[in-house]
């Protein structure tokens, strides 16, 4: 069972070159036909998978979007619109709520294929808890803000 999210705020940007170096990073590590990374199931008592049964990702649209490299397209595979400014190519906003279930994945490749890239991606969860994923030096690293109480 995933979890379920909405983006927040964003301050990583992808230009058009970025975009292609994702998608052949995704192609040359055989992202899309790698379904051990993107699938749920059931596991025995020695924690091995026994079934797989579902993939969050819609596998043909993905594959479609590695191939072309078409990152818009990827991210459209994994229900995140992404979006750019008026005359640009650049990806300046990602929007999404739902299930973020194998999208971690996705932005793991992401920042393994920029690993300059630097920003976060701010969510906020079920129950009303709050996280950022953090792009530094080739890592995301998810964390949660400390909250402080005024004294009266």
């Amino acid at each position: 069972m995933g979890y379920n999210a909405t983006i927040r705020y964003i301050t990583i940007e992808l230009t058009p070159i970025q975009q292609t170096t994702v998608c052949d990073y995704l192609r040359s590590t055989g992202f899309s036909v790698n379904k051990g990374y993107m699938t749920g199931g059931s596991f025995n008592s020695n924690n091995e998978r026994r079934e797989a049964w579902y993939v969050y990702a819609d596998m043909d649209d993905l594959k479609y979007g590695i191939e072309t490299g078409d990152l818009v397209a990827v991210f459209d595979s994994f229900g995140y619109s992404a979006s750019c400014p008026q005359g640009s190519s650049t990806i300046t906003d990602l929007s999404y709520h739902g299930d973020t279930g194998d999208s971690g994945w996705l932005f793991n490749a992401i920042a393994k294929a920029l690993p300059d890239m630097k920003g976060y991606i701010e969510w906020s969860g079920e129950e009303g808890d709050h996280f950022r994923w953090v792009f530094k030096a080739g890592e995301v690293e998810e964390i949660t803000p400390r909250m402080v109480w005024e004294n009266e």
